[in-house]
């Protein structure tokens, strides 16, 4: 099936892209137009909130209990890397608190204070998993930009999410789909 390769390359491709990505010079943003997102850049009312989710597990934690259709809520921030939106898809990094960012650094020269490009690699593999939203027919949700901005979700941003591990999910990479986000 289509979309399974789609997921595989997604899940296969989140590990290269912490790898590659460092410190950037492009804010946020990149997905507006004139201010305004694109109409079919949405999410469902509520779907973003500052509601409570209750009790939740570290990235870490929740990466030991990586198993498909286990139900979790998961605390962290929105990067770990310069870039921690997907272009074209509802999908984006969550990282774990213990990720050193670079605006916890004395001599901070980053742009992007949400990017862990001075942490170690393997510990950013480690303390990241990939975030995806799905549509209504249950496939990873297409976009024209990117889910940032959408509903307050921005690079840097502290957040839970109530979310369910992903039937393709693997050890090296954790994807989990969002039911519900609440931002600190």
């Amino acid at each position: 099936m289509k979309t399974t390769k789609i997921y595989w390359k997604m899940i296969l491709l989140a590990p290269c892209m912490l790898i590659l990505g460092g410190c950037d010079l492009q804010g946020p943003g990149e997905n507006e137009i004139n201010g305004a997102h694109h109409p079919l850049d949405s999410l469902p009312d509520g779907f973003v909130s500052k509601e409570d989710l209750g009790q939740a597990v570290s990235v870490m934690n929740a990466r030991m209990e990586n198993t498909p259709g286990k139900k979790l809520v998961v605390e962290g921030f929105i990067g770990g890397r310069a870039k921690p939106f997907a272009k074209g898809f509802a999908l984006f990094i969550l990282g774990d608190e213990s990720l050193e960012t670079c605006d916890e650094l004395p001599d901070d020269h980053c742009p992007t204070p949400w990017d862990a490009c001075c942490e170690d690699k393997d510990k950013i593999l480690a303390g990241t998993l990939s975030v995806q939203i799905l549509d209504e027919n249950a496939s990873l949700k297409r976009m024209i930009g990117s889910l940032e901005g959408i509903q307050g979700l921005q690079a840097g941003s502290k957040i839970k999410i109530l979310c369910e591990v992903d039937k393709e999910s693997i050890p090296d990479s954790m994807l989990v789909n969002a039911r519900q986000i609440q931002i600190f």
